[in-house]
């Protein structure tokens, strides 16, 4: 499919916006920004009120106690709508490097310190809270227990989230098994990350998980990055298509100005100068795509 004129304005207004948040963009190609751009959203927490579900290692385990404190704030945040990204990893800032454990996994990292710093992220702390999100219900987040640095291939991360919530991660499990080998060990699972390759979690003999937060592509980037370009790449083509015909103008005349969230297309030509067609796109809603033109 050719990138047509009304998707490229939108990898521009994608790339503007990235550089606005202060994400370093240098080493990706215009074709990948929006990868890149959902990369991004994935790997953050939206401002919204979330439901927080917590584990029972978490509870047990005797560091808890010790950032109790922190762990009731950040919970206290994420219920009430604010903000709880500076507890997250200034590394969400550097796209070009995917995050593994989150695109394999669904895991985000949270740093456990309440003392902001100047570039508005938490101190950095050695110990890390693990939490779960499905990117398919993004307001409930699964607080799963504090790990360290270097455990983002440690499998007793899935297997917490299989002891709490099996039900909930049902469609991530590998269906009609009988054996699975090799049985792979934390440190295969790590190196075959570094090759960018999925990998199966076999917890017992005949339970196995594969690709709870996504899966892996080829780049390392997360395989819902691509699905979202290649829906909105289908979801301009034909509207551009639309708008072409039935306004007997050509697509170079077609302008994007998105606001907010919502788009427009302009179109320039007399006796329709600047003649204005509102198109409701409701970018990034739930990672769900919603576009249609309003009549």
């Amino acid at each position: 499919m050719n990138k047509n004129n009304l998707y490229l304005q939108w990898i521009n207004y994608l790339k503007k916006s990235l550089i606005h948040m202060n994400v370093s963009i240098d080493t990706i190609e215009d074709e990948n920004i929006p990868i890149y751009y959902f990369e991004y959203y994935l790997r953050t927490l939206q401002i919204q009120k979330y439901e927080v579900y917590i584990s029972k290692e978490l509870i047990q385990n005797p560091l808890y106690q010790n950032y109790k404190i922190v762990i009731d704030e950040i919970i206290k945040k994420a219920q009430n709508g604010l903000d709880i990204n500076p507890y997250l990893s200034r590394g969400i800032k550097k796209i070009a490097k995917p995050d593994a454990m989150l695109n394999d996994w669904g895991v985000l990292h949270l740093h456990l310190s309440n003392e902001l710093e100047n570039d508005g992220f938490m101190k950095r702390t050695k110990d890390l809270l693990f939490v779960y999100r499905d990117i398919n219900i993004p307001h409930k987040l699964y607080f799963l227990d504090i790990f360290s640095h270097e455990d983002w291939s440690k499998q007793q991360t899935v297997k917490i989230l299989h002891n709490n919530w099996a039900k909930m991660i049902e469609n991530h499990k590998v269906k009609n098994l009988i054996d699975i080998q090799p049985k792979l060990n934390d440190e295969e699972i790590k190196a075959l990350r570094k090759d960018n390759i999925n990998s199966v979690v076999v917890l017992q003999d005949d339970l196995a998980y594969i690709t709870l937060g996504g899966g892996l592509t080829i780049n390392g980037t997360n395989i819902y990055a691509s699905m979202l370009q290649i829906q909105y790449m289908k979801f301009f083509d034909k509207l551009e298509s639309y708008l072409a015909l039935k306004y007997s103008v050509q697509k170079e005349q077609l302008y994007l100005i998105i606001n907010n969230q919502q788009a427009f297309v302009y179109i320039d030509l007399v006796p329709l100068v600047n003649k204005m067609l509102p198109i409701h796109i409701l970018i990034l809603s739930n990672i769900k795509f919603e576009g249609r033109l309003i009549k």
